[in-house]
């Protein structure tokens, strides 16, 4: 058991802040403070069996106590240990009933960025969309295209999507195997293919278990795909 009684070399120290940024802002909030009062965070044993010191920048040991949301400044070399030490810790934030609650700013901004940036990505597209095509895009999106629907009510459909989902949007859109996902999909809708028992068929043919098996089976078997399309229309 590793217990820290003199102050801990650079290396080690260098070694619990691993994995902290180095930038932005973090808190650690209580999660809920009436109950739970105080949290005092030192050094503890984790759940393999090994001693983990909470230090400062210094190597020496500390003792951090919480009682309301607590502001950390990742710039600061202590602030990064201090959040290396409630992250792992095995019972505040890894336990049954975890007490504190790690709200990281940087990571919470980055991944909102990011979701607005697909968002107006897959808007992008959806904007220029129409008619058949459009239809076409929200079958492989398994959004149910009714006889009779305008653009504006799949637009609306698709749009609700990216909203939540713009990856998947993106993804589908730039897939090299989309066009024959849509001829899979009016297949079903049709009843040209068939899926039953977990078993997508075609023509008496199995081609697979899951949509991306059939998918590939109806790629590997391109010679068939203009007869098919003959049927569907």
């Amino acid at each position: 058991m590793e217990i820290a009684k003199e102050a801990l070399s650079k290396a080690r120290v260098k070694e619990l802040m691993s994995g902290a940024p180095k930038t932005g802002n973090v808190e650690i909030r209580l999660k809920d403070p009436k109950r739970t009062g105080t949290i005092t965070v030192r050094g503890y044993t984790d759940k393999d069996g090994s001693y983990r010191p909470f230090v400062d920048k210094f190597g020496n040991e500390r003792v951090k106590r919480f009682a309301r949301t607590a502001y950390l400044d990742m710039n600061k070399e202590d602030d990064r240990l201090t959040l290396q030490q409630v992250v792992n810790h095995p019972i505040y934030i890894n336990g049954p009933r975890p007490v504190l609650v790690v709200v990281n700013h940087e990571t919470d901004a980055d991944n909102f960025v990011a979701l607005k940036d697909n968002e107006a990505l897959a808007g992008d597209i959806i904007q220029k969309l129409e008619g058949q095509d459009l239809a076409d895009f929200a079958r492989v999106l398994l959004i149910t295209v009714k006889p009779g629907s305008s653009d504006k009510v799949i637009k609306r459909a698709i749009y609700e999507k990216a909203e939540t989902e713009p990856g998947e949007i993106l993804n589908l859109w730039n897939d090299d195997l989309r066009e024959i996902m849509v001829i899979i999909r009016k297949g079903l809708e049709s009843g040209l293919f068939k899926y039953r028992q977990g078993r997508y068929t075609f023509d008496g043919q199995l081609m697979g278990t899951t949509f991306e098996i059939a998918t590939d089976w109806l790629k590997e078997n391109e010679d068939l795909i203009p007869s098919i399309r003959k049927q569907l229309k």
